[in-house]
């Protein structure tokens, strides 16, 4: 998909009409919003519905895009933080 002509700094847009909007700056900054069909999100949620792959693998495709920084988590120490001592 190439950015619109109606794009600026602060807003990437998409499609024929511009109606895919990915805000660049301000509150909004890293969200999108699809004017046709009224569906939103962060970027996240944009590349996992774009790809179509399950959300595990989005995790996966978006960790390799970034350069691998997503650390696998250790079970056992995030099980012992879930616990609530009384």
């Amino acid at each position: 998909m190439e950015i619109n002509k109606l794009s600026s700094q602060a807003e990437w847009r998409y499609g024929n009409k511009g109606s895919l909007v990915v805000s660049m700056a301000g509150e909004k900054r890293g969200l999108w919003y699809n004017f046709e069909t009224g569906e939103s999100g962060n970027l996240l949620t944009l590349i996992h519905k774009e790809t179509g792959l399950p959300f595990k693998d989005t995790l996966k495709y978006v960790s390799n895009m970034i350069g691998n920084i997503l650390l696998p988590i250790d079970t056992n120490h995030a099980k012992n933080y879930s616990k609530v001592e009384t």
